[in-house]
């Protein structure tokens, strides 16, 4: 494979649909490839329970890093509730009032 190549890409996008060559390796994401590659390829999975780094990130949202840190499911932003710092309140269920998404104050309570 060549580094930004979108030919090469392209094929390896429809390889891994197919499950064919490489393809087969990469179709069931980074951790298990790596485990299949060996050779020290764990060092070089980007994943966290077997879930890829997505591209959501919790710089400005400090909850979504927590949530990322201690979810069962790994990295999945589907798990990231990050409404408060964002001004989505639902006082229905207790989450009443805007937090500051560059600090960590008062987190806790949302996560």
């Amino acid at each position: 494979m060549k580094w930004g190549d979108p030919d090469v890409i392209i094929r390896m996008v429809e390889l891994i649909g197919r499950r064919e060559g490489f393809g087969a390796i990469l179709e069931e994401g980074s951790m298990r490839a790596a485990e299949k590659i060996g050779r020290d390829a764990e060092r070089y999975a980007m994943h966290v329970r077997g879930l890829e780094i997505p591209m959501h990130s919790p710089y400005r949202f400090k909850e979504m890093g927590l949530q990322y840190a201690i979810s069962e499911r790994g990295l999945s932003f589907k798990r990231a509730f990050m409404l408060p710092s964002r001004g989505i309140l639902l006082p229905d269920i207790g989450f009443d009032k805007q937090v500051n998404g560059f600090s960590i104050e008062g987190k806790s309570a949302f996560s």
